[in-house]
């Protein structure tokens, strides 16, 4: 009887265990993705600084890919 008792508290604890690591897993996974996406966002934001700066300086709008004057479009 003990020795049953004593095996499903180790299932238990196993079990318990697998649980933990699944979600430790997970939320490594998740904050790797927010880091990730926090990143690009900063830099993205940064080089659109950039580019406002550098398009007001001179007067060189972006239109799609391909650059025109200020005066064309």
């Amino acid at each position: 009887m003990t020795s049953g008792l004593q095996a499903s508290k180790i299932k238990i604890v196993a079990a318990d265990t697998s649980l933990v690591l699944k979600n430790h897993a997970i939320d490594t996974i998740a904050s790797t993705i927010i880091a990730t996406v926090t990143r690009v966002l900063i830099l993205t934001t940064i080089c659109e600084m950039f580019n406002l700066l550098f398009r007001c300086v001179s007067g060189v709008y972006h239109k799609g890919i391909g650059c025109v004057e200020k005066g064309e479009g």
